[in-house]
Formats: C-alpha cells, structure tokens, sequence
C-alpha cells in the first residue's frame, strides 16, 4: 500500500466531497446554501453596519430624516437576526448530516473488508491500516465540515470582505494578505507532520486496545483473575498508552510552536489594519462610518481568520492523516473472480499446492497434490502445525494458492468468485461464534438470505442433538444466549452443539467439519459422528480432526506431516501398515488405556 503522503490533500478533500454528496443530494444542497448564505451575511453584516453608522453622522447633521435612518436601522436588524438563524439552522443539519454520511461510510468500509482477500487479515500491516480506516471514518466527518464551512462560508466571506476593503483602500486588502498567507502555508506543511504522527501511532493504538480487551473483556475475565495475570496486562497497557501519549505531545508540541509563530503574523496584520484605518480617517479618504464599521469588524475579521486557519484546517489537519488512511483502505485491491454456477456436488482436484504466509519465508504447504472425488468423505489428519487449517482455507476458497492450483469442479479458485464457491458450503470450526442473540437467530444466521425455515430449524436442532427441554430453553427457539441481555449462558458442549445445528441449518452439497465435538465428551462425540456417516451420505464432505478413532466414517484419509502429504487412504489401509498414521494412532491409543 501507498504510504500516506502519496495522497494529496486536494484527493482527500475531493473524495469526502464525493462521499457526502453521493450519500444525501438533496440535504446536502440544502446545507451548503445555508453555508453559503451565512459566509454572505456576515460579510453584508459590516456593509450594512457602515451605511447605519453613517445613516446616523447624516442624521445628526441633518443631512437625512428619521425614515432613512430606520430603514438603514432595520437592515441591520435583520442581517443580525438572519445570520444567527442561519447559523442555528446549519449547526442542526450538520449534527443529521454527519450521522448519515458516517453511516454510508461505515457501510462502505465494512462492504470493503468483506471483498479484500482474506489472506490480509493474517498481515499486522493491514490490522494497523484497517485501524487507521475506522479512526479515519468519524473524523473525516468533522474535516468535510471544515471543507465546507471552508468553501461555501469562509471563502465567501473573505471575497466580499476583500471587494470592500478594495472599495474603501485598496492597500486595506494588503493587510488582509499579510495574516492570511504565512499562516495557510505553514498550516500546510503540519499535514504531513500529523499523518507521520497517526502512521507511529496506529499500530500502538492498536495494542493497547488489545490489552484493555485482555483485562476487561468477559473472554478474558476468568484466566486473567484466575492465573494472576492481571498486573502483567495492566503494565503493558500503560506502557502502550504512555508511547502513544509521549508520540502525541512531541507532535501536539512542534505544532504549538508553529501555531506560536503564526500567532505573532496575525498580531502583526491586526496592527497594520489598525494604523491604516487611523490614517484613512485623519486623511478623510474614508468616512467615520466606514471607520466605525471596518474598525467594529476587525475582531470578527481577524477571528474568523484564525477560526479559518489555526482552529478549523488546524485542528483538520490531524483528523486529514486518518481520512488519507480510509481512502487507501477503499482503494485497496478486491478480490476477482468470475461468477459460477456450481449446484452439483463438488469435488477438488488439488493440483501441486504450495502455500506461505505474509511475511513468512517458510511454507506452511508444501507441494500438496490429491482429488477429492464427487459425494466422497475425506478425513484430514496430523500433528499440530501440520497444515491441516491452512488446507482448508484453500479448498473453500478462502485463500489462494502461492504456487499450484485448487480446481473447484473443474473451475480455478484463482479465477472464479469466492461468492461462487462458498455459496453451497457449509461448516462447523471448533472456534466457533457465540452470537448473544435468541437460539432460532443463532442457528440461522448461517442462512440470512431467507427468513426462518421452522422445519430446517427443527432438522438442524434434531442433527446437533439439541434438547429443547424448559429447563434448558425456557422460551424454546427464543431464548436469549446471552446473560448481558438479560438471557441465559451455555456450557462449551452446549455452545459447540449449537454450532453444529448452525451449520445443518444452511443448505449446502458440501460441509465441513473443522474439530466440530472439540467441547463434547467422547461418549456423545461417538453418536455425533455416527450422525455425522448419515449426514455426510450424498455430499462432499470434509473432516478435520486430531481423534482418529473417528476417522473411521471416511472413505478416505489424508495424513499431513510438515506441510506435505504423506500418506492418503483408508483407515483400514492405513493402520496396516508402518507410517504417519499408525504411530499417531497408537501413541493416541495409548492414552485411553487404564493403568
């Protein structure tokens, strides 16, 4: 990925405009002649202000009656009244506005993450630039304002104001010049100071979170309290958030001292605004009014300048880092594939696979060749680290070979959709989710395209060895799995179960099985894997396991050692004969043996 300075600031500004336009037309052309308006009004308020004042010297010198000068008054009046509604209406839309658009952005982003390959995810970079999206999402929000109060206000106002003081005196605009230039250029360069600021700090950030989450969370909670470890988590957070602190305040520094310079430039153009104006007047190039109404607007002049500039692109500038990281996110490559129609029951060929982890020089598969037959049942065994997760991430899609080819009915996983694939697959992993949602929800989120099959539900129950008992399920299907949510909580063998059903539930031609009765004693593993040989009849299926007494149900094996296969047969032929499987299997064996 691009680092975050290949990203100009006028892309980031066109990209947030892009965003907020595409997600609300309408209320967004509302907004911005509010802005509009409001940047006109403020500038038509000194306009007016020096017709009133001069209304009054013409007054007092008898120069004009009272009607002129209560028209001149009322004018005034009301471009007061109307840019403090004008203002309230634009700070309501904004709060609507910004919720809206950060949805349509949150949406986006997460709509992205499900279309990059997953191998990415197995990437600390990509954690860290996924991190840096999301932080950029809420504070983009407040920098497209920035751009508009910029564009549609500021600048509206700084242009009529100019046109003005051009009419009054013209070196009166020279002034203007003289706050506004140094001040916009420095503020300029801190970009790149705040987006080397979030690049150190994203991956910290990101730590720290990780350790809350160790000390806090309810996953956590037990064997923390239990092993002692608390302190040793707490101290790791410290020191990551005191890293994070300590990057913040260098940079929060640096920019102050600049912030500290710019202060005097202003300092230095409100006194030579200042002494003109005095010398104008005393040379009568310019009425009292006009004096009075230049002089009655300084402040707000000068003010709104630094609002401008210090406070609004400012205080932008840093949130700009982020937005940078979010479009590089959404710009990151997705994955290709054709789309397939693939209703028929699979089979695999595994052609000369070779697979390595980002970052890894080492491969995790090896030269992996085998075909997985129509309607066959393959069990996938072998020693921790041997492989067998990595494979199955492979033959359903989810990564891509490094080297070989996987073909999925005939078609390349390479060059056909993950969509494609996955669509008639089902599974049950041994680290499965516990949704903190009703049991019937649980069940079939594996299928969110229909609504509740009641008969698939009751199918999936029964195959899982689900006991819909009152005691169990006070209120059946809709109990709550969750304490939080005022719902009850299950045992490990409980939750696994309803992994299982989850699993059942989805309609699918081919399934598999990932430690699916890690949690279930070995007496009622037994009858689920005698369920698992009905199941299993018509469909290609998958078994991983490390219990190779269960293997038993497969028509064939395929035993992985150091990423390579080794063996590949049947239990029967395997355990005949010397090799990788009979020496697991009698070292398991072994275990079961009373003493």
């Amino acid at each position: 990925m691009k680092k975050s300075c290949d990203i100009s600031l006028f892309s980031v500004s066109k990209r947030l405009m892009y965003f907020t336009y595409k997600t609300c037309p309408i209320y967004i052309q509302i907004y911005s002649l509010m802005k509009v308006l409001l940047g006109i009004f403020l500038a038509l308020n000194t306009v007016v202000m020096n017709n009133l004042l001069d209304a009054v010297s013409n007054y007092v010198l008898d120069k004009i009656g009272f009607m002129s000068l209560l028209v001149q008054l009322l004018l005034f009046l009301g471009c007061i009244i109307l840019i403090q509604v004008l203002n309230g209406t634009t700070n309501v839309l904004y709060k609507d506005l910004i919720k809206k658009v950060s949805g349509k952005i949150t949406k986006e982003l997460n709509m992205k993450s499900s279309k990059i390959e997953a191998i990415n995810f197995e990437d600390s970079d990509f954690h860290n630039n996924m991190n840096k999206a999301v932080e950029g999402v809420t504070k983009g929000m407040s920098a497209m304002d920035v751009l508009h109060s910029v564009i549609l206000s500021y600048i509206p106002y700084f242009l009529i104001m100019g046109i003005y003081l051009y009419n009054l005196k013209p070196i009166l605009v020279l002034s203007i010049a003289i706050i506004f230039i140094p001040i916009t250029l420095s503020h300029i360069v801190k970009v790149k100071l705040f987006s080397n600021l979030e690049d150190k700090v994203a991956p910290l950030r990101r730590e720290h979170q990780y350790y809350e989450k160790c000390i806090m969370d309810r996953e956590y909670f037990k064997e923390t309290r239990i092993l002692g470890c608390f302190g040793y988590f707490k101290n790791l957070y410290n020191e990551t958030l005191s890293k994070v602190n300590h990057e913040i305040f260098k940079t929060n520094k640096r920019s102050i001292i600049i912030e500290l310079s710019l202060n005097c430039l202003t300092l230095i153009g409100y006194i030579s605004i200042l002494l003109m104006l005095v010398n104008c007047t005393l040379d009568k190039s310019i009425s009292i009014g006009a004096f009075g109404a230049v002089f009655g607007s300084l402040d707000r002049l000068v003010g709104m300048m630094e609002e401008m500039i210090c406070w609004n692109i400012g205080k932008s500038i840093p949130k700009l880092g982020t937005v940078k990281n979010l479009i590089k996110f959404l710009d990151m490559e997705e994955c290709k594939g054709e789309e397939v129609e693939i209703n028929e029951i699979p089979y695999i060929d595994v052609k000369g696979v070779s697979f390595s982890y980002p970052g890894s020089t080492k491969k995790s598969l090896s030269d992996v060749s085998f075909h997985l037959k129509e309607g066959e049942t393959v069990a996938i065994v072998g020693e921790n680290g041997s492989g067998k997760s990595t494979l199955i991430r492979l033959l359903t899609g989810i990564y891509l070979p490094t080297e070989g080819k996987i073909e999925f009915n005939g078609h390349d996983t390479k060059t056909t959709s993950r969509e494609s694939i996955v669509k008639n697959v089902s599974g049950v992993f041994q680290k499965f989710q516990r949704y903190k949602m009703k049991l019937d929800e649980n069940i079939s989120i594996s299928d969110t395209c229909s609504d509740i099959d009641n008969l698939r539900l009751d199918e999936a129950v029964n195959k899982a060895d689900i006991v819909l008992s009152k005691d169990a399920f006070k209120s059946g299907y809709k109990t709550m799995l969750s304490c939080e949510f005022d719902g009850i909580d299950l045992s490990g063998g409980q939750w696994q179960r309803v992994a299982i059903a989850r699993g059942f539930y989805k309609k699918h031609n081919m399934i598999v099985l990932d430690e699916p009765t890690a949690a279930i004693d070995p007496i009622e593993e037994t009858k689920l894997y005698n369920k698992f040989k009905e199941m299993c009849k018509g469909k290609t299926s998958v078994i991983v396991t490390h219990r190779l007494g269960s293997t038993k149900i497969a028509d064939n094996i395929i035993v992985l050692d150091k990423g390579q296969v080794v063996q590949i047969g049947t239990h029967s032929e395997l355990i005949n004969k010397e090799g990788k499987y009979k020496e697991m299997y009698e070292a398991q064996s072994k275990g079961y043996v009373l003493k």
